[in-house]
């Protein structure tokens, strides 16, 4: 296959998607670090910074598709990974999907003492979608930069249905969704 890129309009330069993920979530980190030590009030300034950076990273990874590359031979994997190689299961999947969207509703416990004020709701809301759009564009531009394929396709074909995601292994998106629910609860 072709090197991952994407090419500018005037077709003479590539520019690599791992560049762009890089450019993206450094440019944003800046920006977050900038208000790092804002009150959790809405601010309409700071927190259309944050909502149009955490877009930025968002929309291009919506747009951007990785490639799957080569994959590694089996002889090379590392003993470790070695050891978590097992052909998929449709039911771990299911129940590990099933846990992510109950991470992800975790936060809504924190504002159960506050459903009467709708200033509280609504600045709870807004942080919470900023950070779902970083985390969901952060995560999905590291996968499309980085080819790790998935455990099963070592341990047998491809499942019906996978097609589209053996290769995208890495950053676990159950683990980064479970992390920003978890976090923005304890927060």
């Amino acid at each position: 296959p072709a090197p991952c890129g994407v090419v500018l309009s005037s077709g003479r330069r590539r520019i690599g998607l791992k560049k762009i993920a890089c450019l993206l979530i450094y440019l944003t980190a800046i920006c977050f670090a900038a208000f790092a030590d804002s009150e959790y009030s809405l601010d309409p300034v700071i927190d259309s910074i944050i909502g149009v950076s955490a877009l930025g990273v968002y929309i291009p990874s919506v747009l951007i598709d990785g490639e799957p590359g080569t994959p590694m031979p089996s002889d090379e994997i590392n003993p470790l990974d070695s050891l978590l190689i097992f052909p998929y299961g449709k039911a771990m999947d299911d129940i590990s999907t099933v846990g992510v969207f109950a991470a992800l509703l975790l936060p809504v416990v924190s504002v159960i003492d506050h459903i009467g004020n709708v200033n509280d709701l609504l600045t709870y809301g807004v942080m919470y979608a900023e950070a779902f759009l970083l985390t969901a564009g952060t995560k999905d531009l590291l996968k499309a930069a980085v080819t790790r394929y998935r455990p099963y396709t070592y341990a047998g074909p491809i499942p019906s249905g996978e097609e589209d995601d053996y290769f995208n292994s890495f950053p676990s998106g159950h683990t980064a969704y479970a992390c920003l629910g978890a976090s923005f609860l304890l927060s």
